[in-house]
């Protein structure tokens, strides 16, 4: 995120009061949390399909013996 979307959040962020603001941030929190965790889960997710790709490809040179 650049300096100009920043400005333009925090104009936007003055519209609210103190406490929407702080529920504002927790809701922005959890999401990046949730997003990080997403992505993890991707991560090993695509790890996965490459070892069962290796281990199809390997059971597929064995039944052609």
């Amino acid at each position: 995120m650049d300096a100009a979307d920043r400005a333009k959040i925090q104009r936007q962020m003055s519209m609210y009061s103190q406490s929407e603001q702080q529920q504002l941030a927790r809701t922005e929190s959890s999401l990046e949390k949730w997003a990080r965790t997403i992505k993890e889960i991707t991560g090993v997710v695509v790890n996965i399909a490459k070892i069962m790709k290796e281990i199809l490809e390997m059971l597929d040179r064995h039944n052609r013996r």
